[in-house]
C-alpha cells in the first residue's frame, strides 16, 4: 500500500497566485533591498562645475604621466591593432615547413627522389614548343612597342 502526499494548494483568484504564494519571491527581493540615498540640501547630488579647459589640461597631463596617447577628439587611430601581438611568428611556429621533392633533393645525402610532376611539366613544355604554342623568345633589343611606351620617340 502506497501513501501519496500532495502539498496543499492555496486558493487563488483568476489563476494568479495569492499573497501567501508570493512570499518567498518577495523575500528574495527584500534581501537585496537598500534604502534610497539621501543627498544634502534635499536634492540630487551635484558636483561643482569645472571648466572644460581645466579638464582638458588634466587629461593631457594624465596622458603624459601614464604615457598614453592624447586623443581629445576621440578620433580612430588604430592603436589597438598596433599594440596587438603580431600573428605571423606564431603561425610560422605552428605550421611546419612544407617538404617538397625539390627541397628533399637539395638536402645533403645520397637518397634522391624522382619528381614525376616536374618531368610531366617539362614534357608538356616541349610538346607546346613543337606545336608552336610555347613561350615567345625574349627580345634582344628594345622593340618599337617598348620605345613607344616609354616615350623615347616623339611623334610629330
Amino acid at each position: 500500500m502506497s501513501i501519496r502526499i500532495e502539498s496543499p494548494r492555496l486558493p487563488s483568484s483568476e489563476g494568479r497566485p495569492n499573497s501567501e504564494q508570493h512570499i518567498p519571491h518577495l523575500a528574495c527581493h527584500l534581501r537585496n533591498w537598500h534604502p534610497p540615498r539621501r543627498y544634502p540640501a534635499g536634492g540630487l547630488h551635484t558636483m561643482a562645475a569645472v571648466a572644460p579647459s581645466r579638464l582638458a589640461a588634466l587629461n593631457r597631463l594624465r596622458c603624459e604621466i601614464f604615457q598614453t596617447a592624447y586623443n581629445p577628439t576621440s578620433i580612430r587611430t588604430g592603436a589597438k591593432y598596433l599594440r596587438a601581438h603580431l600573428r605571423g611568428p606564431a603561425m610560422i611556429r605552428y605550421y611546419p615547413d612544407e617538404l617538397t621533392v625539390k627541397k628533399f633533393n637539395a638536402m645533403p645525402g645520397q637518397l634522391k627522389i624522382e619528381d614525376w610532376d616536374e618531368y610531366q611539366r617539362l614534357s608538356d613544355v616541349e610538346e607546346k614548343k613543337r606545336r608552336g604554342k610555347g613561350v615567345p623568345k625574349k627580345a634582344k633589343s628594345p622593340g618599337p612597342s617598348y620605345i613607344a611606351s616609354y616615350g623615347l620617340i616623339t611623334h610629330p
